[in-house]
């Protein structure tokens, strides 16, 4: 996102030069690092996935959140399940597919903030 609102540059300002000067903080192990940091007043602002903001806000955190603009917004795709022929449980395993991608499921899944359109 940073790149397609700013360039390399931007990419090079708060990945390189802020980091380096201690203004930008980099999550080392988890992405959800950056709720901790937001909490113990670390820093101002962090970039998160839309679901871990709801998920806070479920949870009756006081987190804010703001959507980063579709032009400038970078969409992860990954899977959530894979069966293949040596899954030790096939079945449980394609059940969980079947409702993962049934109407319920997928409105379970939207209402975390994540896509699920297939």
């Amino acid at each position: 996102a940073l790149e397609k609102a700013g360039g390399p540059e931007l990419v090079k300002q708060v990945m390189e030069e802020k980091v380096a000067s201690g203004e930008t903080y980099l999550t080392s192990i988890h992405h959800r690092e950056t709720i901790n940091l937001l909490r113990d007043g670390l820093v101002d602002a962090g970039p998160v996935w839309l679901s871990e903001a709801l998920y806070q806000q479920k949870h009756g955190k006081t987190f804010d959140y703001v959507t980063i603009p579709a032009e400038h917004d970078v969409i992860g795709r990954y899977f959530i399940a894979h069966v293949d022929k040596t899954s030790r449980h096939p079945d449980a395993a394609r059940k969980f597919i079947d409702f993962m991608t049934s109407e319920s499921g997928r409105k379970i899944y939207a209402g975390y903030g994540f896509l699920s359109g297939m």
